[in-house]
Formats: structure tokens, C-alpha cells, sequence
């Protein structure tokens, strides 16, 4: 049964996210990329939005290989990850500096993640 001891509920605790206390970070403390937001007031029945955050990931500072622009294995700059994503789709770029620049010609949304993310300084 809900009450008001719920660790979430509106209106102070509608969302966990990774960037929210507590967040939505895996168990050994990597970022999951999940959000619930949007979190109802408690009640027997309540509702909030999940997401997955989906679309093509960028880390300027990712050494590894293969740059998938997945989040565990994401594109290394921003003109690859604005190639790979896809028209209306979500580009997000994790905390960080580049400065390269690149020319946009479609549609998206761009989105940090986790901080700052800085293009053409």
C-alpha cells in the first residue's frame, strides 16, 4: 500500500534518473541511461514515464573500440555521431570538451549527459 513514506512521489520526488539523488546508475556504479520520470503523487495506483535513452551516444574521451555510438561503446566525435543518428533522432554527448566543428543538416535533438558538453572551443 502507498503512503506518504514512498522514497518517490510528487511533487518533491517525481523522477530518478542518472543524474538525480538517487539515481538510476547500475548496481557497480556505471550510469544505466534510464529514466523515470514523471512520478504521480502515492496511491494505490500510481504512474510515472520510463525511457531508455535511445539514439546515437558520443564521449570524446573514449579510447576503446569498436565506436559503435552505443553508450558503452559511443562515437568519438561529434561529426560521427551526427552522421550516425538518424533524422528526428537523439544524439547525446557525454560530458566533455571538443574543438572540433561540424556543419548539422537534419533534424535531432542534441542532449548532454552528465555535465557540460562543450562543441568548438
Amino acid at each position: 500500500m502507498a503512503d506518504a513514506t514512498d522514497q518517490f512521489a510528487a511533487p518533491t520526488d517525481s523522477a530518478s534518473t542518472p543524474d538525480t539523488a538517487p539515481n538510476t546508475h547500475w548496481w557497480q556504479g556505471d550510469p544505466s541511461a534510464i529514466f523515470i520520470e514523471d512520478i504521480s503523487a502515492s496511491g494505490n495506483s500510481m504512474t510515472f514515464r520510463f525511457d531508455y535513452a535511445m539514439g546515437v551516444w558520443v564521449d570524446f574521451a573514449f579510447m576503446g573500440w569498436p565506436s559503435l555510438g552505443t553508450f558503452f561503446n559511443p562515437q568519438q566525435t561529434f561529426a560521427e555521431g551526427v552522421d550516425d543518428v538518424e533524422p528526428g533522432g537523439n544524439l547525446w554527448i557525454k560530458a566533455g570538451s571538443s574543438s572540433e566543428t561540424a556543419v548539422v543538416t537534419k533534424s535531432m535533438v542534441i542532449r548532454a549527459y552528465g555535465g557540460s558538453a562543450i562543441i568548438g572551443q
